[in-house]
């Protein structure tokens, strides 16, 4: 039996805008590109966009893809908000071209917490700029596929979630992530539309609890796990830039005026 689920990334798809759009964009776009956005559910709010040609499908619940094309056009840039508003520009790089290798895992991260909810889940880093990827799960002769939005992007490196994160399950559930007889695929989609599948995942693929020590981290793990959380902060930080900034552009927004 079959299952299609979507991951939205750390952002609730009704609170999505511009600046969690940066993180899954890279620094500049290739003349034929793609992006990958939650879907917006509050109502009166929707993504716009101005520039290149774009044709915008979703190729499942939840996901916003654009497909942008710069080429016969005098555009430079892609311009992406909300309503026309807080609009963030991602420059198009005519010689932009992929890298010939494909992506490798370089850091796997199980994190679990109790606070209001439950977080139980991996982060899988990759070194490679991603736009999304796609997850295949097989657990007891069941299979899960899903959209997979980047949850930190910086440079050449991408990270997403997979597990319980905030109360929300993402693709997969922790206790078949615990059970090790899973199998995790994940195949790479580049911002020029190409898919390559990730190398350097296990299988089958597993997280213990609770896992002792049997050495003391070195100065090279400190630092990929410093690299890590400051990815997380940069993300974090933009976002609530973006939200202070709609919420006082709202309050300071003059009524219309009613006639006598």
């Amino acid at each position: 039996m079959a299952s299609a689920l979507v991951l939205v990334g750390n952002l609730a798809a009704r609170e999505a805008d511009a600046s969690s759009a940066c993180e899954s964009a890279p620094g500049v776009l290739p003349a034929k590109a793609v992006m990958f956005l939650p879907a917006i559910a509050e109502p009166g709010r929707s993504w716009s966009w101005s520039g290149p040609r774009v044709t915008a499908s979703t190729p499942s619940a939840g996901v916003v893809r654009l497909d942008l094309d710069f080429e016969g056009t005098a555009a430079t840039e892609l311009l992406l908000g909300v309503n026309g508003r807080n609009r963030r520009g991602y420059p198009v790089d005519l010689d932009w071209r992929p890298r010939t290798r494909p992506p490798r895992v370089t850091q796997t991260l199980h994190v679990e917490e109790v606070e209001v909810c439950v977080d139980d889940y991996i982060s899988i880093r990759v070194d490679d700029a991603v736009a999304a990827f796609r997850v295949t799960w097989t657990f007891d002769g069941r299979t899960t596929h899903a959209i997979a939005l980047p949850q930190c992007a910086c440079g050449d490196s991408t990270s997403v979630l997979l597990g319980m994160v905030g109360c929300t399950t993402l693709a997969i559930a922790p206790a078949e992530l615990h059970a090790g007889t899973g199998t995790l695929d994940l195949v790479a989609i580049r911002h020029d539309g190409s898919e390559v599948p990730v190398e350097g995942l296990p299988h089958p693929f597993a997280i213990e609890r609770d896992e002792p020590a049997t050495h003391e981290d070195d100065d090279d793990d400190i630092q990929t796990d410093l690299a890590a959380l400051a990815c997380l902060a940069v993300a974090y930080a933009a976002y609530r830039a973006w939200l202070a900034r709609d919420v006082t552009s709202r309050a300071v927004s003059p009524r219309p005026s009613t006639p006598p």
